[in-house]
């Protein structure tokens, strides 16, 4: 039995345009982001997804209500972003000026240097995995889709592909981009990863 899960990272912010680390500041799409949801809305529309899943956040939501219209979205808080404490809302720059030496060290091991007021690195991968094999054992047989940001898609494309775990940071994920993940007969292979072909034009 197969399980295709269509795992989507939520539309342009002014946060994601700024390139900030932004996890708690809850920020909603701007116009270019409800314009990439329309774009999306359009290639999977008839794809005969039977659930959608998003964080709570109002960027997922808006992104997954524009993209899906009236089908029900149900929320689930583990599809958070990791949780980012001192970093929350800057960008690189700021951060290489305020904590060049905490920056750098979590950029080099997130595992063992963790950001000061921020969430365990690995607590923030395995609440990603467990709600994710829970909406895969619900859905067998099923095509579902899974709205996020880009560090939870980051944690299942590289769990699939079997990277070491530090990869995840280097794993390129685009706003409002589409990986397509099967699942079948215990084993997963990514089938789209980081499509943003449903943009151009």
């Amino acid at each position: 039995m197969k399980t295709d899960i269509f795992l989507i990272r939520h539309g342009e912010t002014d946060g994601t345009l700024e390139r900030k680390y932004i996890s708690s500041t809850d920020l909603p799409l701007n116009g270019k982001g409800r314009t990439q949801a329309q774009k999306l809305s359009e290639r999977l529309c008839r794809e005969n997804i039977t659930a959608v899943y998003s964080s709570p956040k109002t960027r997922c939501l808006q992104f997954a209500e524009l993209v899906f219209g009236k089908q029900k979205i149900e929320k689930k808080k583990e599809l958070e972003e990791l949780g980012f404490g001192v970093f929350e809302g800057l960008n690189h720059e700021e951060l290489m000026n305020l904590y060049p030496e905490i920056y750098q060290k979590w950029i080099e091991d997130p595992f063992n240097n963790p950001v000061p007021g921020g969430e365990i690195f690995a607590e923030f991968i395995e609440r990603v995995k467990r709600v994710i094999h829970k909406i895969i054992e619900e859905n067998q047989g099923k095509r579902i889709a899974v709205v996020s940001h880009g560090g939870p898609v980051r944690v299942l494309l590289s769990e699939v592909r079997d990277l070491c775990l530090n990869a995840i940071l280097q794993t390129h994920v685009d706003p409002a981009s589409l990986c397509i993940i099967e699942y079948k007969n215990g084993k997963a292979e990514i089938i789209v990863q980081n499509d943003v072909s449903h943009l151009d034009g």
